[in-house]
């Protein structure tokens, strides 16, 4: 592995003990291409944590660098501030409006691993709300200024939330370059959390954002909720594995037992096993016992094995449409559920088809016929 890239997964921990303290330094030293690590550190999200453990090495740090580090980091704080204290105010108006709403990711997740939103880059607000509460949080967002990038008729908007194909609705603030998405599912295949049942809400936990509590997701759940979300855009943020490490370092986060039989019953444990083993072998993060026999599976081995070979190229190429579905369907846990799976990713339609063809519902038995020759024109066009 490049010296650049071993730079920056030195700084993916939020403390720098004596032995990384000590590496880092010898890497600053060996004549690093200080180019290639900002622009790795910028497309992984790894900005403020790098300048964080590196800002005070300036007789090592090329002044031009150190500069350069320090912008970029200030930046991220500003607008990582800003969305923190919008998240409070978004939260507080859907409740107000007897909406109920789990944030996580973004601001939470930068308070509960680093202790600071300023050390974690994220760029929009994810906030889980019921799916039958879903427009209805549209509508009192937009007295906010937030509105949806595409226009959908009623009967459509209902398709969107029902899919199996989507879980999420984007709302843009274009005035203040804000983004909320509204999901009303963690993952389209595998939902971890029930947000129908009450119990689902009565064992939130309280965590703190801009100085106010809020209920937020318990550690187990966010792990499994984390390790499905890098998977299905097969980690190409190394941020995304940091926050797994450091929840993995959490003595009071792993439930091995839990994760385990959770990720059974939903049928991903080779997509939870995936970001388990890329945090171990990456970031030397502790995997729990009862889940050391999953990270050994051969197919996630082997995508794991092709994922950290391209991760820190110096030019990423994010893998094609049927390149990205293979890798997927590799990682579903029985052949029956690689069968649905790619069969949901040709036959179902998707924003795409209704955006292409807005049919009146009597007609939508023909976005299937309208779906194959609208890919097959696409991956031709790929293809030439």
């Amino acid at each position: 592995m490049r010296p650049e890239a071993r730079l920056l997964l030195l700084a993916g921990r939020a403390s720098f003990g004596e032995l990384e303290r000590e590496a880092a330094t010898t890497l600053m030293v060996s004549g690093l291409d200080w180019d290639l690590v900002l622009s790795l550190a910028a497309r992984h999200g790894m900005v403020p944590l790098l300048h964080r453990h590196l800002g005070h090495a300036e007789a090592d740090l090329p002044r031009k660098v150190l500069a350069s580090l320090w912008a970029q980091a200030e930046s991220i704080a500003r607008r990582s501030s800003a969305l923190a204290c919008e998240l409070v105010e978004v939260v507080g108006l859907l409740e107000s409006r007897g909406v109920a709403v789990i944030p996580y990711k973004g601001p939470v997740l930068a308070e509960a691993l680093y202790g600071n939103v300023a050390l974690r880059e994220f760029t929009d607000l994810d906030l889980l709300v019921r799916a039958r509460d879903a427009w209805r949080a549209k509508s009192v967002l937009a007295e906010r200024g937030y509105a949806p990038p595409f226009a959908l008729p009623p009967h459509l908007e209902s398709a969107l939330v029902s899919s199996p194909r989507h879980d999420e609705l984007p709302l843009v603030d274009a005035a203040r370059g804000f983004v909320v998405e509204l999901h009303w599912r963690t993952d389209p295949d595998s939902d971890v959390i029930a947000l129908e049942e009450p119990q689902t809400w009565r064992s939130l936990e309280p965590c703190q954002v801009a100085g106010v509590t809020m209920a937020c997701l318990p550690a187990r759940e966010l792990l499994l909720v984390l390790c499905l979300h890098g998977t299905k855009h097969l980690w190409s943020r190394l941020a995304w594995l940091v926050d797994v490490a450091e929840l993995l370092r959490r003595d009071d986060a792993v439930d091995g037992q839990w994760l385990l039989a959770r990720a059974q019953a939903l049928r991903c444990v080779r997509r939870l096993a995936l970001g388990l083993r890329l945090a171990r072998d990456l970031l030397d993060a502790p995997v729990p016992a009862t889940l050391r026999p999953a990270i050994e599976d051969g197919r996630v081995a082997s995508i794991a094995a092709n994922l950290q070979s391209s991760l820190f190229e110096r030019e990423y190429r994010a893998p094609g449409t049927l390149a990205y579905i293979r890798a997927l369907s590799r990682l579903q846990d029985s052949p029956s559920r690689q069968a649905r799976y790619l069969a949901r990713a040709a036959l179902t339609p998707t924003l795409g088809d209704w955006l292409s063809h807005p049919l009146p519902s009597h007609l939508s038995f023909l976005y299937l016929p309208l779906r194959v020759p609208r890919l097959a024109r696409k991956y031709l066009r790929k293809s030439a």
